[in-house]
């Protein structure tokens, strides 16, 4: 009498379709920090060797932080981008792919928008570029971004990095949820009839004198 057969008794065609069937998964994984327990329960059943396997992911572009008292610009540690990379360091060094997703590119466009500096922008990029570069076998990174621009030259820049532009369609609603505040329609008063000039130029002094500051200390180092 024979005895269980077992996975491994049978031909190896018939395995290989059900891994196919089973245990392989053709779409894109998702990581987001929002659903941080089912990610690391995820990466920790499949284990270490299984994790090393995985080949394509969408995670959370990394968020910036900006410290104007210590003269410095680094990635958000608590940030979700930031997390799930370091997960991917110390658990997935077999990605090939990497995908920003929609959402936190567009997010992390803005945000360097708002430094309103090409230098600090450039400096921001280039962290998050040797971020990624840790990841061993990594051949393609995918930003997410919607069609229209908020910064022409930040495209660029992404582009000079080596990352492949993704673009979306920008749907009326979500352009009229980020411009249902219109600057230009809101009363100031009064503050519109103030001379601006010399407070933008003490501003602009100050800034330059910090991007010095900020570059003699990089170069120290």
């Amino acid at each position: 009498m024979k005895g269980r057969v077992g996975f491994f008794d049978m031909p190896a065609e018939i395995r290989d379709e059900i891994y196919k069937e089973l245990v392989m998964f053709p779409e894109v994984i998702y990581l987001d920090y929002i659903f941080g327990p089912l990610r690391e329960c995820f990466l920790d059943q499949s284990g270490l060797s299984n994790a090393q396997m995985l080949r394509h992911f969408t995670i959370p572009f990394p968020y910036f932080r900006i410290d104007t008292h210590h003269l410095s610009i680094t990635l958000q540690d608590d940030s979700d981008g930031v997390q799930v990379l370091d997960l991917i360091h110390q658990r997935c060094r077999g990605i090939v792919t990497l995908e920003m997703s929609l959402d936190s590119s567009h997010a992390m466009e803005i945000q360097l928008d708002k430094f309103d500096s090409p230098r600090a922008a450039d400096q921001a990029l280039v962290l998050v570029d040797e971020r990624f570069k840790i990841i061993p076998l990594l051949k393609e990174l995918r930003v997410h971004l919607y069609d229209e621009p908020i910064d022409l030259s930040l495209r660029e820049k992404m582009g000079a990095h080596g990352w492949v532009i993704e673009t979306t369609e920008q749907s009326d609603r979500d352009r009229f949820s980020q411009d249902s505040f219109d600057y230009d329609d809101y009363d100031y008063g009064d503050y519109d009839d103030y001379d601006h000039s010399g407070y933008d130029t003490d501003m602009r002094r100050a800034e330059e004198e910090w991007w010095d500051d900020f570059d003699r200390r990089n170069a120290s180092d």
